[in-house]
């Protein structure tokens, strides 16, 4: 058999009966001793022993010359019907050997190419049951090929994977369709691998899904980077308080919670009292140190479900939340207080201690929206630090909403 026409002098064509591959029909030299196409070879073919050559073209599926299969005979001889019939079988037989060979190498280098790819792969087949992984998908998910082949991608799943993305990949698998999207999976040391996932099916000749081709990527570090800007766009880069986005955001849902339950919600707007002389004594550093503290005394001082928030510049907010009466107020006011009452101790041993400042509004007494709820707050604190020398209490509401006698009372509170 000769194969790789392209590989071959063109003056072989007419030795070999190369022309065959040109047409459809088997190319004959009866005797090449004396057919003038041989005339060049003549004496390597009588030393070869080679006195008659049968050709007949192997092709591609498409129809396309792959080489020729041919048969040399030792004597001069024209073939029988018997004859041209096994050339013409060779001819098929070689085609189909020269199609496997290429389709093993082809797989072959497939499996060293996916085996080789940083992109973890996984194969299953219609019935979602993996029957082939990469090393790369051992190395992300933790899993040895042993432990996940003959198991499904559930093996993957966990708590907090979404029961909604789990449903529409199954519902685009179980009707062949590829499924492009982020699913989060458990390493098998239970850590959290969020995964961008294309799965594709594989169709054989008919049309029928032969298996399922994914493709995993690790997406955990991008995923927690995500995590990360976003808090950060919520959050006071000096204190790691909620910043104004996050007030706002939590204010309008506890707004609309305190409507629909019919609670209270009070916002408070809180200034420490004479800021201004630490920076300038101490310098800012010092200034901001204090401030990380008292965010962190502050927070202890509410409940987990109130908020406290940095509103900028030494002025904090407090939302107490799901509010049935003003019973516990002067608690709150005190426990708030309590933050300044002991001294701050600061670098090189400087204790410091500062006063604060708050001014107060509730809703639904002060029927607003969150906007203004905290212009009214801020409205109140200004009169609270505006009469700090000769006020009664630390803390101070809007007005005109009228005060119930235990907030009435609660006034009695001289913290300042």
């Amino acid at each position: 058999m000769a194969e790789g026409l392209d590989s071959l002098p063109p003056e072989a064509a007419d030795v070999f009966g190369m022309h065959a591959a040109d047409g459809q029909v088997p190319v004959i030299v009866a005797d090449t001793s004396s057919d003038p196409r041989w005339l060049a070879w003549r004496d390597m073919a009588r030393e070869l022993g080679i006195m008659a050559c049968w050709s007949m073209p192997i092709r591609h599926d498409n129809g396309q010359p792959w080489g020729i299969f041919a048969l040399f005979g030792t004597t001069p001889c024209v073939p029988n019907a018997t004859q041209l019939k096994l050339l013409d079988m060779g001819a098929i037989a070689a085609g189909l050997v020269i199609h496997r060979m290429r389709l093993m190498e082809n797989a072959s280098i497939l499996d060293a190419a996916l085996a080789a790819t940083t992109d973890a792969v996984l194969l299953a087949n219609p019935d979602g049951v993996i029957e082939w992984v990469n090393p790369a998908f051992t190395t992300m998910t933790g899993f040895a090929a042993e432990d996940i082949i003959g198991t499904t991608p559930q093996i993957l799943h966990g708590p907090l994977t979404d029961p909604e993305v789990k449903a529409r990949i199954r519902d685009a698998l179980r009707q062949g369709q590829p499924f492009r999207g982020e699913i989060l999976y458990y390493r098998k040391d239970g850590s959290l691998l969020w995964n961008e996932l294309n799965i594709n099916p594989v169709f054989d000749a008919r049309g029928k899904v032969q298996r399922f081709f994914g493709i995993h990527r690790d997406t955990t570090a991008m995923h927690a980077m995500r995590e990360q800007v976003e808090r950060m766009a919520y959050t006071d880069p000096l204190t790691a308080l909620p910043n104004r986005h996050a007030l706002e955001s939590f204010l309008s849902q506890a707004l609309l919670r305190a409507k629909q339950d019919k609670t209270q919600v009070l916002v408070g707007m809180l200034d420490v009292d004479d800021f201004k002389p630490v920076n300038d004594t101490w310098g800012h550093a010092t200034g901001d140190a204090l401030l990380r503290a008292l965010a962190s005394r502050l927070q202890a001082a509410v409940r987990e479900t109130d908020l406290v928030a940095r509103y900028g510049g030494d002025e904090f907010v407090v939302v107490l939340v799901d509010l049935q009466a003003f019973d516990d107020l002067p608690l709150i006011m005190q426990r708030i207080h309590a933050a300044v009452e002991q001294p701050f101790s600061m670098r090189d041993g400087v204790q410091i201690q500062v006063g604060l400042s708050m001014g107060m509004t509730q809703y639904p007494q002060d029927d607003a929206d969150g906007e203004v709820l905290l212009r009214h707050a801020d409205a109140a604190l200004y009169r609270s630090k505006t009469n700090k020398a000769g006020r009664e209490a630390w803390w101070e509401f809007w007005q005109p909403v009228a005060l119930p006698p235990a907030a009435a009372d609660a006034r009695g509170m001289n913290e300042s």
